[in-house]
């Protein structure tokens, strides 16, 4: 059946935003008279309402500012722009795109703050952006994946997103957020995904983590200032598969794993951990119990003792063992033979 001629403000908008800016590929050519704009390249439209509701352009190194004339497309429910070189300020006008859902920004040029008014966007359920994180944005309870890694973030993330109980995803690596974790976070219980890894983050981790975070399967803490020690309660997050937080400021003893049954990787490298003293490594034998166990880094810090014997009782999936530069005394297993798998084994026993 053939679309009827729709709404030419969709139509308008489209041809708008392609003049804003540059197409070194090609990717807009169908964007003209000659075709429906419903037919145009990255453009899908609703049967209904022959209205816009998806405009995906990414990885298409489109460059240019962004048209405000965006904010027309009252229908809009996706709108991906990322891994370009869209450039200038984000426009304010996408604040009254009131039924988009996704939202992806990443990897652009952009500039100045994030539009507060997105805030308006109360059906958002994934966003992707640049920019420091206005504190409005803790009304948008609908979100349920934050991604901005690689993006310039500055400031704190707000004590407003606390407020976000629906919240599954948490990705800011590789910023420049400071400040220390609100609390709240770590009260939604919902989280699976939280990596606020390679920033300048202050802080403790609560010491119900594990209780308060039951769904968490990745956790990536990693290149920041974080003090204090690794909570006892982390074993209750039984669903962990990914712990990271190597170079921090981490002290103490690493507490018992035993129920992280699922735990592939352990990366704690570059810290305060342990005391030298023959327990420090106790916490391995709790890891025998992850049947996939693949990545073990604990060197640079200050465990002493001898490696247990549980070491031998490892999954065979081991890949990486990484002891050295601690206060390990001993010989290297002859064990480590039958971990047909692991491509590196560095240790360094005094």
């Amino acid at each position: 059946m053939a679309l009827c001629h729709g709404n030419d403000t969709d139509q308008q908008a489209l041809l708008a935003f392609k003049g804003s800016i540059n197409d070194h590929f090609g990717y807009l050519k169908t964007w003209n008279a000659s075709t429906h704009f419903c037919y145009w390249s990255g453009v899908t439209c609703g049967r209904k309402h022959v209205r816009v509701i998806k405009l995906n352009v990414e990885n298409q190194k489109l460059d240019g500012p962004l048209s405000s004339f965006i904010g027309n497309m009252s229908f809009l429910r996706s709108l991906y722009l990322s891994n370009n070189s869209f450039r200038g300020e984000i426009p304010s006008e996408i604040g009254r795109l009131r039924r988009l859902h996704r939202l992806y920004l990443g990897n652009n040029s952009f500039h100045g703050e994030i539009p507060s008014n997105l805030s308006r966007c109360l059906n958002l359920v994934s966003l992707v952006l640049d920019g420091e994180i206005p504190s409005s944005f803790g009304n948008l309870t609908s979100l349920i994946g934050f991604y901005a890694p690689l993006n310039n973030l500055q400031g704190k993330i707000p004590d407003s997103f606390g407020k976000l109980k629906n919240l599954e995803i948490i990705e800011v690596a590789a910023n420049h957020l400071s400040g220390t974790i609100p609390s709240e976070i770590f009260n939604i219980s919902s989280i699976t995904t939280f990596d606020v890894g390679m920033n300048q983050i202050q802080g403790t981790l609560p010491s119900s983590l594990g209780i308060t975070l039951p769904n968490l399967e990745l956790f990536i803490i990693g290149g920041n200032n974080i003090s204090g020690s690794i909570p006892s309660t982390l074993s209750n997050s039984s669903k962990l598969v990914y712990f990271l937080a190597g170079r921090n400021q981490l002290t103490g003893s690493v507490p018992s794993l035993e129920n992280l049954n699922g735990l592939q990787q352990l990366t704690i490298p570059g810290n305060y951990l342990g005391t030298g003293e023959p327990d420090d490594l106790s916490f391995i034998a709790s890891l025998t119990n992850a049947s996939r166990f693949r990545i073990l880094e604990i060197q640079f810090n200050s465990f002493g003792g001898v490696l247990p014997a549980s070491f031998r009782n490892f999954s065979t999936e081991l890949q990486v063992v990484q002891l050295s530069y601690n206060r390990i005394r001993g010989n290297i297993p002859s064990e480590i033979g039958k971990f047909v798998n692991v491509e590196e084994f560095q240790e360094i026993l005094v």
